[in-house]
């Protein structure tokens, strides 16, 4: 193999400038903000978010002026047209740059991924827009993935090379390096390196590739015999659990939904891998493959729809579950599309995707939007349910909220907060948000965590986190054991009956009668033929839990001593351990032990 000269390096270098300058200067400019960071110029203040949305500006810029070179080069503008098109994209990035806060927010962050997204997908189709070159489409796209995979490849055997060279010169020479030049390193390697030399072999003259018909062969061993495998038993799997539903007649589980997506989106992407090879004569089952797979997500897309509805029913609509839903509706027009659709067009899978990313992002049709109101309903029922809402105001109220409740509505706040900061909870209270903040010192770069408890605090309410448990109060009474009791007369004798969680049943014969002894969570029963004697132990831990100082203590035997007659017979009681529980005011009896005395009358 030849190995290329300084000279054709150099001149390979600079074509990739002069084609994409504009890319590679904000690779340059992100790399300087990451070493930036890395230098550790960050100060609790919140002050360097500027840096942080300049960051995230300029990797946007870097897709921007990836796509916009290559469609120019494809409609061949004239050098006044790409610098009108140049300016004008600068100026987007500039408004995105002034629209972005001047602290984090998880809004503008996703609203940043959408963007990502949508520009990566449209360099994958914007050079094909106006032009139905099906197999120019896959070539081009294959170009780029196969130039990703060897620029990630040049990438980490470059970064490892050098920082092992880094290392030999830190023990051999005893030469102190700051262990942040490794940072330093995988920036410029990753971010500017890696940049260039993936864009040094973008595809050029696109047009040509219309006519180009080679194809991997490693791509389509893989495909065909470790993707579409793959694929078809998470088919068998999924589909197995259908009909554990089914059987069991139970929703689906949340997370079944990111199981279907990740499936679906897999397989749509397997088959397009394959795409051009579809009609050779050695690969006759693709189409029906095709076919098949399409068909058989139908019924998952169903129970996707299922698994969706019952969390935003139960809930209400977040970022997530609206893209969920989103990209299962985008799943049954593509399924549909490719099953009954003659021209079955593979650009119409990123350009759909591009179209929805941006739509999603911004209007009242949007996923911020459409969250945002969802979860305000969600939250004004549950204070309505619990007498909490007076108009639209929150008010307060010595009634006490359930602790599933509490913890569903500090959710519901701190989501709010976090997501559409803390002024969205405004309507709920007459006191002004923006006063309290600065008075407090929670302005919008503070802690979102800090924020909802004070507004929870406003709404008269305690904030329970999300992970946090039910909080159980416990109770364990004891009889003592030592006091002498008076059993003259009693026939029959049980030392220990115990009940812990479960009922229990026993009989015991004396002579020729039979006692059937039976201990549940109210009570404990004794029973001889019709008649029944009933000692009621729950009633027992309510007074004691009135009476008694401590939550765990020694009883006197009188207090645990129960005594019952009736017609047919007497009995005994004695409490040696009743031991409950309190949740939301409420007593549960969890396990006690008692013995009994018993006599005939």
């Amino acid at each position: 193999m030849k190995i290329p000269s300084l000279q054709t390096l150099f001149g390979k270098t600079l074509h990739t400038f002069l084609r994409f300058p504009f890319a590679l200067l904000f690779s340059v400019c992100a790399a300087s903000i990451i070493i930036y960071f890395i230098q550790g110029n960050i100060n609790p203040e919140g002050k360097y978010h500027y840096l942080f949305n300049l960051l995230l500006t300029c990797y946007l810029g870097m897709l921007a002026f990836i796509a916009l070179p290559v469609f120019a080069e494809r409609m061949n503008w004239n050098k006044s047209t790409r610098v009108g098109l140049s300016l004008l994209t600068l100026a987007i990035l500039a408004l995105f740059y002034f629209y972005l806060p001047n602290y984090f927010a998880a809004q503008s962050t996703l609203r940043f991924a959408l963007y990502s997204i949508a520009l990566h997908l449209l360099i994958s189709v914007l050079p094909f827009l106006r032009k139905n070159e099906i197999n120019g489409f896959w070539q081009y796209n294959k170009s780029i993935f196969l130039r990703i995979c060897l620029s990630v490849l040049y990438s980490g055997v470059l970064f490892v090379g050098l920082s092992l060279a880094i290392v030999a010169i830190d023990q051999l020479f005893k030469v102190k390096i700051d262990g942040k030049a490794y940072g330093y390193l995988w920036v410029c390697i990753a971010s500017i390196f890696n940049t260039w030399f993936f864009l040094s072999g973008f595809p050029e003259e696109v047009a040509n590739l219309e006519s180009k018909r080679d194809y991997p062969k490693g791509l389509k061993i893989f495909t065909q015999y470790i993707l579409l495998p793959l694929i078809t038993v998470y088919l068998i799997i999924l589909y197995s659990y259908m009909a554990k539903i089914l059987v069991q007649k139970q929703w689906p589980d949340g997370w079944v939904s990111y199981l279907v997506l990740c499936f679906s989106i897999a397989g749509i992407l397997s088959l397009l891998l394959i795409h051009p090879v579809r009609e050779d004569e050695k690969n006759k089952w693709i189409p029906v493959y095709s076919r098949f797979f399409y068909v058989a997500i139908f019924p998952l897309i169903l129970l996707l729809f299922f698994a969706i509805k019952r969390r935003i029913s139960d809930y209400g609509i977040t970022e997530p579950r609206y893209f969920v839903l989103l990209l299962a509706l985008w799943l049954l027009f593509i399924a549909s599309y490719f099953l009954f659709s003659k021209s079955k067009s593979i650009k119409l899978v990123p350009l759909t995707l591009c179209i929805i990313a941006v739509l999603s992002s911004f209007g009242p049709w949007g996923a911020f939007s459409v969250s945002e109101k969802s979860q305000q309903r969600h939250l004004k029922e549950l204070l309505q349910k619990n007498h909490r809402l007076r108009g639209d105001k929150a008010i307060r109220s010595e009634q006490k909220i359930g602790h599933e409740d509490a913890k569903e509505i500090s959710s519901v706040v701190s989501y709010m907060v976090e997501t559409h900061g803390y002024q969205s909870m405004q309507d709920y209270t007459t006191i002004s948000l923006d006063s309290l903040m600065k008075a407090d010192s929670l302005q919008a770069s503070k802690n979102h965590y800090e924020q909802t408890k004070k507004i929870m605090d406003v709404l008269g309410l305690s904030y329970v986190s999300k992970y946090e448990d039910i909080q159980y109060e416990h109770f364990n009474y004891f009889g003592e054991s030592d006091t002498i009791m008076d059993v003259n007369g009693y026939e029959l004798f049980i030392p220990n009956l115990e009940y812990n969680g479960e009922e229990v049943s026993r009989q015991h014969v004396l002579q020729s009668d039979t006692y059937t002894f039976i201990a549940s969570s109210e009570n404990l029963r004794i029973k001889l033929n019709a008649a029944v004697l009933e000692f009621k132990l729950k009633s027992l831990l309510k007074d004691l839990n009135t009476t008694e100082n401590s939550n765990s203590t020694s009883v006197p035997a009188a207090k645990m001593t129960l005594d019952k007659t009736c017609t047919e017979f007497s009995a005994r009681v004695f409490v040696k351990q009743l031991n409950g529980i309190k949740e939301d005011s409420k007593l549960k009896l969890n396990n006690y032990s008692v013995s009994i005395f018993v006599k005939k009358n």
